[in-house]
């Protein structure tokens, strides 16, 4: 004898108004995770840059007790050819960091040539990936500046030699998605022994909406 066949009554399922809901929900936790992750990546690269800075700090430090001289940034090998200070030139790392110089190795430092003992001397250091750092000397060796910029990011950094344990910034929306190869904020002039370039918040640094560089607390 052949059984009927018969719909099994006890199958469930979602629902049309469930299933909306459910795509609501995810539609409001997106809403709100999206930005805040915005957010989170822009404060990370930020804090890439400050502390490029304040190695680009240390490094002169060290520097400057070998032979008495701040140098500019370059990109060559620890010692061999060392610069006479002066204006660096630009490091921009880009999807990948920066590796420091070593003996043999090409690499970022700063460097510098003491003219009356003939000795130079250079210190590694390396750049995060992502940041563009600048270190300017005055011709004499005696005073230099470091500023620090993140590719995707809103603040760039600043420190001078003149003012110890302190860093300076500048904000703007603006900077946000600019190329490395390309600083938005205003540098100032050639640093100079006993004078702070950035002078507490009087120096413009193409802010916004405050234009000027200031003292990060």
């Amino acid at each position: 004898m052949l059984q009927t066949l018969r719909p099994k009554m006890n199958q469930k399922g979602f629902t049309l108004i469930e299933l909306m809901i459910v795509i609501a929900i995810i539609g409001i936790l997106a809403a709100i995770a999206i930005p805040q992750f915005a957010t989170y990546r822009v404060r990370a690269n930020n804090t890439k840059a400050s502390t490029a800075a304040g190695i680009s700090k240390s490094s002169e430090a060290a520097l400057n007790q070998d032979v008495g001289l701040y140098g500019g940034t370059d990109f060559n090998t620890l010692v061999t050819g060392a610069n006479v200070p002066g204006i660096g030139a630009p490091q921009y790392a880009d999807q990948s960091a920066l590796v420091a110089a070593t003996p043999g190795n090409d690499g970022v430092r700063v460097s510098a040539l003491n003219a009356f003992t003939n000795a130079e001397s250079a210190v590694g250091f390396s750049v995060p990936a992502g940041v563009s750092l600048q270190v300017d000397a005055n011709p004499a060796g005696d005073a230099y500046i470091a500023v620090a910029e993140p590719w995707r990011g809103i603040r760039a950094y600043a420190v001078d030699s003149d003012t110890e344990n302190t860093m300076y910034f500048v904000q703007n929306e603006a900077f946000n998605g600019d190329a490395l190869n390309n600083f938005s904020c205003t540098w100032p002039n050639l640093p100079l022994p006993g004078q702070d370039q950035f002078d507490g918040g009087a120096t413009a640094g193409n802010g916004d909406p405050n234009p000027n560089w200031a003292l990060l607390q």
